[in-house]
């Protein structure tokens, strides 16, 4: 009788050891894991979705002087929306550093394309809204006209860095002005070396 007394009651100490390390575990502060380091791939954790999302993976990578990377996620970008100007001239810029100029010169030809046509519909729909009395919309118009500006701009100047290279000189020196008038002010500083003087560029590849 004794020993089956004895034998519960050691169950029951037992029981109750348990629950408290039960309690004990569950009373414990979760900590945190340490963050990873780097490793010299682009910060972004979330997968990305849209066009936008590779574009700012691929600008990370880009950062890293990690070409094939970036130019893998521009293309993704491309693949999602043909008609992404940005990308073009991101991809572009990829091409150039690889020295793939023909190729380079095809995306800043379609970047301007592209942003000529949006600039040129913006403008056409704020004549009308003009005419229709609606001053607010053509102004909304003309601010989304200005503000593709720059991105042509841009897209010029790289083009006409792609030109030279290309042996046309006259062509560079055209796209650099064009740059420079939309405000693309880099512009400046190579006429002035390279279209007035003669000089020869180097390494003119916009890094933004």
């Amino acid at each position: 009788m004794r020993k089956t007394t004895f034998t519960i009651l050691l169950l029951l100490i037992a029981v109750w050891l348990h629950g408290q390390e039960v309690k004990k575990t569950n009373n414990k502060k979760t900590i945190p894991k340490p963050a990873a380091q780097s490793n010299g791939k682009a910060k972004n954790n979330d997968l990305p979705v849209t066009p936008l999302d590779y574009v700012r993976r691929g600008s990370e990578f880009r950062a890293l002087n990690n070409v094939p990377a970036a130019l893998d996620d521009f293309n993704k970008a491309l693949e999602l929306d043909p008609n992404y100007y940005r990308a073009y001239i991101l991809r572009g810029e990829m091409k150039f550093v690889m020295q793939d100029f023909q190729n380079a010169l095809q995306d800043f030809n379609k970047a301007i394309d592209i942003a000529q046509q949006l600039i040129d519909a913006a403008v056409k729909r704020g004549n009308v809204k003009l005419i229709l009395e609606d001053h607010r919309g053509a102004t909304q118009e003309f601010n989304t006209a200005n503000d593709l500006m720059p991105f042509l701009g841009e897209a010029l100047y790289n083009r006409g860095n792609v030109k030279y290279f290309l042996n046309d000189s006259e062509g560079c020196c055209m796209d650099l002005g064009k740059a420079a008038e939309l405000g693309y002010l880099q512009s400046y500083n190579y006429i002035k070396k390279y279209c007035q003087n003669g000089s020869s560029p180097a390494d003119t590849i916009n890094r933004k």
